[in-house]
C-alpha cells in the first residue's frame, strides 16, 4: 500500500482536484492522509472514500513541512508519497511507485513534476537513496515549489 500525504492551507477547491487524481488511481492500494494547516473544517472528505483520513486541524498555522510530519504519524505502511494540495498524480502513479518500490526495497524514488505545459519542472530524488520514514521526513520535510 502507498501512503499518500497532502498538507493544505485554506484551499479546498484545489485539494477537490488532488483528491480526485488519487479516486482515480488504476490501483486501489493507497490511503490517503489529509494534513489541515488551518482551521477549516474537512471532515466531510472521510464519507468520500474509506482510505481518506484527516489528521486533526493545526488552529494555529505551521507551514507545510509541519503538516506533513504530522501526516506521518498516521501512515499504515512503509510506503510513502507526498501530494500538494495544488498537484494531481497520472492515472498509474500509485501502481508504478509501488511496482518500483518493490523492485527496488527503497522508501524513496525518484518523482518527476511537470507543469501545465507538460515540461519538467523538476525531479525529486535520486534512484540510488534509500531512506527510512524519519530521513525521508527531514530530507523531503520543506520541499515546495
Amino acid at each position: 500500500m502507498l501512503t499518500i500525504i497532502t498538507p493544505t492551507f485554506n484551499s479546498r477547491d484545489r485539494l477537490n482536484s488532488a483528491i480526485q487524481s488519487v479516486l482515480s488511481q488504476s490501483s486501489p492500494h493507497w490511503e490517503l492522509i489529509i494534513c489541515p494547516d488551518d482551521a477549516l473544517d474537512y471532515s466531510d472528505l472521510l464519507s468520500i472514500d474509506g482510505r481518506i483520513k484527516v489528521v486533526p486541524s493545526n488552529l494555529i498555522a505551521s507551514g507545510p513541512a509541519m503538516a506533513r510530519n504530522r501526516g506521518l504519524n498516521h501512515v499504515s505502511d512503509n510506503a510513502v508519497a507526498y501530494l500538494h494540495d495544488d498537484d494531481q498524480f497520472t492515472r498509474n502513479y500509485v501502481e508504478e511507485s509501488l511496482r518500483a518500490l518493490q523492485s527496488t526495497n527503497a522508501i524513496l524514488f525518484p518523482t518527476t513534476c511537470i507543469d501545465d505545459s507538460e515540461k519538467i519542472a523538476r525531479v525529486v530524488g535520486q534512484r540510488s537513496e534509500s531512506l527510512t520514514i524519519d530521513q525521508f521526513a527531514v530530507k523531503l520535510g520543506s520541499l515546495h515549489v
